[in-house]
């Protein structure tokens, strides 16, 4: 499939977990519970592989290798993404961990319980 670069602008954060390689998605927005998100899960579509991400502040410049047989997204769109497995299956290396759980809501709220998977990797 004959793909192009697109960029797009943006004029607010862009999350700090985006980097190049990772798989850009978009959809029809819509909010649920005061967040924003796509409206069907069947209207997603995948625009390509991010190859460049560029913040400034407020916002920056994300560039995806899009596939032209897909529509580019309109301002409205949902916009998303995922991290490419292949790169990401690690786990946590190392000898120490420190966690720290903050509460952001003004309500009180529970902590039941804590997995964390832990191999032993050398004695």
């Amino acid at each position: 499939m004959p793909t192009v670069d697109l960029t797009i602008k943006f004029n607010s954060h862009i999350n700090d977990s985006v980097q190049v390689g990772d798989i850009m998605f978009y959809g029809p927005a819509a909010v649920s519970n005061n967040t924003n998100t796509v409206n069907s899960y069947g209207n997603i579509k995948k625009m390509g592989k991010i190859t460049s991400v560029r913040r400034s502040r407020p916002g920056g410049y994300i560039t995806v290798d899009h596939d032209q047989a897909v529509l580019a997204p309109t301002a409205t769109d949902f916009l998303f993404f995922s991290k490419d497995n292949t790169a990401n299956l690690t786990s946590l290396l190392g000898y120490y961990i420190e966690l720290k759980f903050v509460n952001t809501s003004t309500s009180k709220a529970e902590l039941y319980q804590i997995g964390v998977e832990t191999t032993e990797s050398s004695k």
